[in-house]
């Protein structure tokens, strides 16, 4: 993207119960969009630091809103 252009991000939102969603949507995400070069950005509630790293850990690059 240049300059110009908004910023694009993938967003899903999770909770410590959901975070197995969280693992299969972003997968899916980018397995069907491998050239996507925006954020990764979890909205999130209630998620401990260690489940956070490991999230990372499991898919990559994400920030945590």
């Amino acid at each position: 993207m240049d300059a110009g252009s908004p910023s694009v991000c993938f967003a899903t939102a999770a909770t410590e119960s959901f975070l197995p969603g969280a693992v299969v949507a972003i997968g899916s995400f980018r397995r069907h969009h491998p050239g996507f070069d925006g954020d990764v950005v979890v909205i999130y509630d209630g998620i401990p630091q260690h489940r956070q790293e490991g999230l990372q850990a499991a898919c990559g690059d994400i920030r945590f809103e």
